[in-house]
């Protein structure tokens, strides 16, 4: 489904990573790296972020992906303003723990 002007995207597919790096590394690779051109454009240009199987995201990466698109965006609301809908059950699985702090 497509809603005009939202440009949704979901979390695997923004391409924000799997929490490998720090929030401030995932910025700087964002802003300087050529591969990561695309992913940042994706988060630039979207509204609305959907995360699916939100009982896997541990706080860590849902911290991360808010300080991410507040930089990118250059806004300060959360998730850089952008509209979120979060799904999953939470009786399913637990957050996958991250090796990296």
């Amino acid at each position: 489904m497509y809603y005009k002007g939202l440009n949704p995207i979901t979390l695997h597919k923004a391409g924000l990573e799997d929490g490998r790096h720090s929030k401030e590394n995932l910025l700087k690779l964002l802003t300087t790296d050529e591969s990561y051109i695309e992913t940042k454009a994706r988060i630039v240009n979207t509204a609305l972020l959907l995360a699916k199987e939100v009982s896997m995201l541990s706080e860590k990466n849902f911290g991360t992906v808010d300080y991410v698109c507040r930089k990118l965006k250059n806004d300060t609301k959360i998730v850089g303003g952008m509209q979120v809908v979060l799904s999953g059950d939470f009786n399913q699985r637990p957050p996958i723990k991250s090796t990296t702090t």
